[in-house]
């Protein structure tokens, strides 16, 4: 509308400001024709405005992590690599990423979507699970390392100190003497840890509900977390700026897992309720190594009956300086020596000592008895009451025997081992 005696009139629009991502925008204004009224230019009858997109697309922000950072080869659960995003869901996305380690695809650990190296998210997913399933051989191996790594892309930005994760399989064959194990007389106190490259561990039982804190001394590093595993051997509590706390329950079975260092670190260790960290008797990282040497040996068992010749069997366990009760259930028996013996046997899949004896079942001793078997009375005919087992130790410290008191002279009277038959005399004499 054009007022009187004016030459120009104005006509206003007012974009409506928005959070929408769009393309830019037009509004174009025509000037319709009245041969009665006016005349419309032939050039100018018409007049295109822009209305410029003020909203970008947010490339979606993703990270990577673990169900657990620490898994036994035997475990029955599946190790879990969980690839999260977040900003604008709408559209689809793939995140590519490289799997490297120690650990082989598909020899210690199999899963398609692994080898496929790309996760997939659908639109509106904000979440993709990559499963990992363990394969677990009869192989003696090292601790091996499965790592995964965001491969980076335009298409979106990775978390800082989240692109990348390490999951740690640990072996259950044979000896792993890759990790040193501590039997620290209190266990809630400051620990050095060498600069040797090795992983340290403490055992330790809680006699309370608390919670455990682990606190580097001096600078942090992001990479050398410190982890906390159950009696499971799953990775537990939460890590924050170097920091690792985890609830802990009474009664249970932990490890603190140092990791190797290069340079001599400092922690230190403490507890809500003073006292409740307290020496365990049963090495959780490997039950049959008594002397925690990262191996099993005659001589984890032989630990356990020297004990057994200096009290009642079926005592409770004391505090002392290895993991004599290899059943975890509170005390030291002839069960934890059979267990140990057992393994050997696995191990060797041979019988031990140059004599085969043969318990009431008839079976020779060695056979892989099995605890159940055990407790219903066939672990050894003569082992009752407090009748103490021994084991005989030949020279070279390689062959076991499990044998009873009243065993061991009848051994004596035609055994060749003259050297093992002697050394169970003693023990016997020594027990009686």
């Amino acid at each position: 509308m054009f007022a009187a005696n004016s030459a120009t009139a104005t006509v206003t629009v007012d974009p409506t400001a928005d959070t929408t991502v769009e393309s830019n925008e037009t509004v174009i204004l025509t000037v319709s024709p009245n041969a009665a009224v006016y005349n419309v230019s032939a050039t100018n009858g018409s007049a295109t405005g822009t209305i410029n997109n003020d909203d970008s697309i947010a490339l979606n922000s993703v990270s990577v992590s673990t169900n657990t950072q620490f898994i036994s080869e035997a475990s029955t659960s599946n190790l879990v690599y969980t690839f999260q995003r977040t900003g604008n869901l709408n559209a689809p996305l793939s995140v590519s990423f490289t799997v490297s380690g120690s650990a082989s695809l598909p020899g210690d650990v199999t899963s398609p979507g692994l080898a496929n190296g790309v996760a997939n998210f659908a639109a509106g997913v904000s979440e993709v699970n990559v499963v990992v399933q363990l394969v677990n051989d009869s192989l003696v191996e090292t601790t091996e390392t499965l790592v995964v790594t965001i491969n980076p892309s335009a298409s979106y930005s990775i978390v800082t100190n989240e692109g990348s994760v390490t999951a740690q399989i640990i072996d259950d064959d044979g000896q792993n003497s890759e990790t040193r194990i501590i039997v620290p007389t209190v266990v809630d106190k400051p620990y050095l840890i060498p600069a040797d490259g090795i992983p340290t561990a403490i055992i330790f039982r809680a006699t309370a509900d608390t919670t455990l804190t682990v606190v580097p001394v001096g600078s942090v590093s992001l990479t050398d977390q410190v982890q906390v595993l159950d009696g499971d051997l799953q990775s537990i509590g939460t890590i924050q700026n170097g920091i690792t706390t985890a609830e802990i329950s009474s009664g249970s079975l932990y490890s603190i897992i140092f990791p190797g260092q290069f340079n001599e670190r400092l922690y230190s260790v403490g507890s809500s309720e003073p006292g409740a960290l307290q020496n365990a008797q049963t090495n959780l990282l490997r039950s049959t190594d008594v002397n925690a040497d990262g191996r099993t040996t005659a001589l984890d068992a032989l630990q356990i009956v020297n004990q057994l010749g200096v009290r009642h069997e079926g005592e409770s366990a004391p505090m002392l300086q290895n993991f004599p009760d290899v059943n975890a259930d509170g005390r030291i028996s002839a069960l934890d020596a059979l267990e140990v013996i057992n393994e050997l046997y696995r191990q060797r899949n041979t019988s031990f000592g140059t004599q085969t004896l043969t318990n009431s079942s008839g079976r020779a001793e060695g056979e892989g008895i099995t605890r159940d078997e055990s407790e219903s009375n066939v672990l050894l005919n003569a082992v009752e009451q407090h009748d103490v087992a021994l084991v005989g130790l030949s020279k070279n410290v390689d062959a076991v025997h499990l044998v009873s008191v009243d065993e061991v002279i009848a051994e004596a009277e035609y055994s060749e081992a003259t050297e093992l038959t002697d050394s169970i005399e003693l023990l016997a004499n020594q027990a009686n």
